[in-house]
């Protein structure tokens, strides 16, 4: 299974998110997100999920969160909020390690893409599951921004671009955006008692 990253950030600074809130509006990009997520496996931490205005439709949405009491409070918030009936999967998980192990009994329980996950965030979950990422999709808004959330800076001796389409703006957005696509070298690590290569998901299980 491929783990993809999925952020915004301001092109000039990397900020992700401030006090919770993104600080610009660009509906064509969460157009965007909606259709590369749709039907997938997504993973965030409490606080992004916290931020959500509506549900994750057709989606099975992983937490990484320790309070579960928040998280239940915010499931009622959006069921109150938007009149909501059916709730779509939501999972909690105190640990990366915990989600990671668990991805095979969520692939086997619910009709999701099963070649691809998708981590959408914060800030702690993207440094961690930037050792085991195989792409990110990186939207770059033009500008500089105030934020105390940033996007991780990646390696370029590890990471790749591999597309870059610029200067994105619909009728509805009200800042033009890139978008930046790269991809990760592949494990070199072997495990000699199996003689196998091991897969970057595999090695960050070593740890």
């Amino acid at each position: 299974m491929k783990i993809t990253m999925v952020a915004a950030c301001s092109g000039k600074n990397k900020v992700i998110g401030n006090e919770g809130v993104i600080p610009w509006n660009i509906p064509s990009d969460l157009r965007n997100f909606k259709k590369y997520t749709d039907n997938k496996i997504v993973i965030m931490g409490r606080a992004t999920f916290q931020s959500l205005p509506v549900f994750l439709k057709n989606r099975v949405s992983i937490i990484l969160s320790s309070n579960v009491e928040q998280i239940q409070d915010k499931v009622s918030e959006l069921k109150k909020q938007h009149n909501e009936s059916d709730v779509p999967p939501i999972v909690v998980y105190d640990s990366v390690f915990g989600a990671l192990e668990s991805l095979s009994v969520i692939l086997e329980n619910y009709p999701v893409n099963k070649e691809e996950v998708v981590v959408i965030g914060g800030e702690s979950i993207y440094k961690q599951f930037l050792p085991i990422a195989d792409k990110v999709i990186l939207s770059l808004v033009d500008g500089e921004f105030h934020g105390d959330k940033y996007f991780p800076t990646l390696d370029r001796d590890i990471w790749t671009k591999t597309a870059f389409v610029k200067n994105i703006k619909e009728e509805d957005d009200n800042y033009s955006y890139s978008i930046l696509t790269l991809e990760s070298l592949k494990s070199n690590v072997y495990d000699f008692s199996t003689g196998n290569l091991l897969s970057k998901m595999d090695t960050f299980k070593y740890l």
